[in-house]
This record gives structure tokens, sequence and C-alpha cells, in this order.
């Protein structure tokens, strides 16, 4: 079973993620599995609707420098999710085992990946958003 933050607020905000597509996943096994990466996109693509992008290519129709750094985007997406069910399991076990020095510098490490995976899940983003085309 995942682990829960103890407080419940955190836990709803991570509940609304979810209903967006943030899950603990994994990336496709490879190129071939295109319906993974198609419904992986699929749960993405509205990111980058804008008032001059109305309409978001699918997957099998960006363009092949696109589909890479949209591939790329998908797996900082994953990774982040992945960081933050550590977070949550390592904020659980503050509050289950009590405040100790390990568990605390065990917590801000796991933290501090978690907010680098955040950055590169951006970054990701904004090279993608300059590989789609616009509709306007």
């Amino acid at each position: 079973m995942a682990a829960r933050f103890p407080d419940p607020l955190v836990e709803q905000r991570h509940a609304v993620l979810a209903r967006y597509g943030a899950e603990p996943a994994t990336l496709p096994a490879g190129e071939a599995d295109e319906a993974r990466w198609t419904e992986l996109w699929r749960l993405l693509k509205p990111d980058f609707a804008t008032a001059d992008r109305t309409q978001v290519p699918d997957f099998a129709s960006l363009a092949p420098a696109a589909r890479e750094a949209a591939r790329a985007y998908i797996g900082c997406r994953i990774e982040a999710d992945r960081l933050l069910a550590r977070c949550k399991e390592a904020h659980s076990r503050l509050a289950r085992d009590g405040i100790a020095t390990d568990a605390v510098e065990h917590y801000a490490t796991v933290r501090d990946a978690y907010e680098d995976g955040v950055m590169a899940f951006g970054a990701a983003r904004e090279r993608l958003d300059t590989l789609l085309p616009k509709t306007k």
C-alpha cells in the first residue's frame, strides 16, 4: 500500500493530482509500446493547450523531434511522481517513527531530489512547447 501523509490536506492535494494522471508509474518498456506512450501523452497534452494552440496533436501526429521531446517530458513526469512517492514515504516515516536526525536528513534528501525533478519537468515542458505547432 502506498504511504500516506499524516496531514489529510496534503493527501487530498495528491488525490487531485492523481485525477490528472499523477501516479507512480513506469516508462513504457521501449519504442514498440506506442499504446502506452499514446495514453501517457493523452493525459499530459492538455498542459500545452493555449489561446495560440487550441489543438494539441496526438502522440502519433507529433513530428519526430516533438515526439522525442514528449517522451522526455513524460519521463520527467513519471520520475517526479516516483520522487513524490518517496517523499510521502519519508514524511510518513517521520510521523510514524518520530523525529530523528537520520530520518530528517533522509526526508531532506528525497525532498531535494523531488524539487530537482520538478525543475527538470518544467524544463522539459518548455523545450517541448517550442516544438509544438501553433494553431493560430
